[in-house]
């Protein structure tokens, strides 16, 4: 019974679009992060297919980053996403725009907001309450994760990560 729950919540999940995002394309639109973020990326500005190009090449880079969303300054960063996210603590602002390269085993899932579901399906997520960043690194390492919830809707450390 626990087994057929556990494939129920698996499959609302997914139909929620709470799930992990696959794409066609070899970059995925990331999260916004802080402009600072920057100092982890390249210091040439150029075209959107000229990052896609360059980071391509390049084993250790995992993100485009776009400085206040211009859409014409985009560079390429030898870091993966957490990293760049983790400059907010120093910084407030959310205006920097970033791409992921897909095919990386590096890169982190995109996530979607998604309709609330029942207490009930949430409460069948394992992993621990924390923050939703904690929640979201702990289903990147997971290749069994379909999502993450915060059960309580109280957007504060519940956020639990779901097989």
């Amino acid at each position: 019974m626990a087994a057929m729950a556990k494939l129920l919540l698996v499959a609302l999940l997914a139909a929620l679009g709470s799930r992990c995002l696959a794409s066609e394309d070899q970059y995925i639109v990331g999260v916004k992060v802080p402009n600072a973020a920057a100092v982890y990326c390249s210091e040439e500005q150029m075209s959107l297919r000229e990052a896609e190009v360059k980071c391509s090449d390049s084993p250790l880079c995992f993100v485009l980053f776009n400085a206040n969303c211009n859409g014409h300054s985009w560079s390429f960063c030898n870091t993966n996403l957490l990293e760049l996210q983790a400059t907010s603590a120093e910084s407030s602002d959310s205006d920097a725009c970033t791409k992921v390269k897909a095919t990386s085993p590096y890169a982190l899932r995109a996530y979607l907001d998604a309709p609330k579901v029942s207490s009930v399906a949430a409460a069948m997520c394992k992993g621990k309450g924390g923050t939703l960043l904690e929640a979201k690194a702990a289903c990147d390492k997971n290749s069994r994760c379909v999502g993450v919830v915060d059960p309580g809707c109280a957007a504060g450390k519940t956020w639990a990560s779901c097989e």
